[in-house]
This record gives structure tokens, sequence and C-alpha cells, in this order.
């Protein structure tokens, strides 16, 4: 039942990370829709003589801004123990087993859940170096104990669910376009 319980939690707090961070398209409508025709003139009169509109995303932002933003928070007490780590704190955990398979990429956000003998995590990436949905599950099959759950593959998105019984461990992926994604990983200490 706690097992379920960890699914539960870093699938909420998943969704939680995903859904709250919009791209930057997005952002730039929601604000283009908030300011009056005179201050349009004025931006687009500013971004035409900035050449540099790709270092900028319109909030005064540039990509190395992005690239070297750090939060890091952790909370608990004798039942458990919740910490996350985002931006360039974010590594692959020490303690996540080898038999394990792992994606390709830069990791963006790790959030931890830990209760008992039991730690759950949630690695984000992006910029994910993946020849497929196809591909990562050879290369989880190819790992002594796993069986693939359930493979789902929509348009530019794929999820893979595999569990490991010998070791109680289980195994969420999702990678959407090729580029960004998530694995969840829960296994017992």
């Amino acid at each position: 039942m706690k097992l379920i319980s960890y699914a539960v939690v870093l699938c909420l707090a998943f969704s939680i990370v995903v859904t709250g961070c919009s791209s930057k398209k997005e952002a730039e409508n929601n604000q283009e829709t908030q300011i009056t025709e005179t201050e349009k003139e004025e931006i687009v009169e500013e971004e035409t003589e900035d050449s540099h509109e790709d270092d900028d995303d319109g909030y005064g932002n540039s990509e190395k801004d992005d690239d070297d933003f750090e939060f890091s928070a952790k909370s608990g007490d004798d039942d458990g123990n919740v910490s996350v780590d985002y931006g360039t704190k974010a590594q692959w955990p020490k303690d996540v087993p080898s038999f394990f398979p792992k994606l390709n990429g830069k990791i963006v956000g790790v959030i931890e859940t830990s209760e008992d003998n039991m730690v759950s995590y949630t690695v984000m990436f992006d910029e994910i170096k993946s020849k497929g949905m196809d591909a990562f599950i050879k290369r989880i099959e190819a790992k002594p104990g796993w069986t693939i759950i359930s493979k789902t593959l929509e348009d530019d998105v794929w999820i893979v669910m595999a569990m490991n019984e010998k070791n109680e461990s289980h195994l969420m992926v999702t990678v959407e376009d090729g580029e960004s994604g998530g694995m969840m990983i829960t296994f017992k200490r």
C-alpha cells in the first residue's frame, strides 16, 4: 500500500512541476494580451533596435540565466523526507542502484521522497538524447529482472512503465518530442 502512496505522490509532484511550467511562447502571449497598443509599438521599436532577441526571453532574462538558476529545498520528520533540487544543483541521485537504466540528457530537476526503507525519485530532463521508445525498452530489457508493464506512444510523447520484482523497484519514463521528460524511480533501500 505504501508503494501505491509513493507512486501517487510522485505522479502528483511531477504533474505539478510539469503543469506549473509554461512555455516561453505561452508566457509571451499572456503578457501581450495585457498591454496597450502604444506599449506594443514601443516594444516593437526596442526589439528592432536590439539584435539579440535570442539572448532574451522577453522578461529580461537570458538563456544563460536559465542555465544558472538554482533551487534547493528539504523537509522531513521521523516518518519521511522530501527534497527538491532544481537547476545547476540537480544531479543523478548517487544512491540509485545500477540496475536502473538512465535517460541520456541534461538533468534539470530532482525530487526525492523517502519513508522507512523506500525511496522515490522524480528526475526531470532536457536535451534528451534518445533513439525512441523501442530503443529505451531494449535498454531496460538488457538489465536483469526488468519486466515491461506498459508502453504508450502517442504523437510526440512516449511512456514506459517497468518493474523489477526481485529488487522491489519500479520505473516510469515519459519523453516528449524526444527532448524533455522525466523518470520516476522507486526502490527499496
